[in-house]
């Protein structure tokens, strides 16, 4: 029974956060693959932040702009020096 609760909440969650891709697609007027590919860009630069990547090319491999792989290094360097 738990587990059907389980799998229940997490259809519901699926459920909203494709629905609020589709908003988003909508309201910038842009196809929603380009939206779930932003989303992907910014999810696995957070977990090059986690994993303490500090090389800024790394990064920009992701294509994002030259500011946010600065602001994603410097996050990643204060992340690595917390944990000394």
């Amino acid at each position: 029974m738990v587990l059907k609760a389980e799998q229940s909440k997490a259809s519901q969650s699926k459920a909203r956060f494709h629905q609020a891709m589709r908003e988003v697609a909508e309201l910038r007027k842009v196809p929603v693959e380009d939206v779930y590919s932003s989303t992907w860009t910014l999810g696995v630069a957070e977990d090059m932040v986690k994993n303490g990547v500090t090389d800024p090319t790394t990064y920009a491999l992701l294509g994002i702009t030259d500011d946010a792989v600065k602001q994603y290094v410097k996050r990643a360097e204060a992340l690595h020096q917390s944990l000394l």
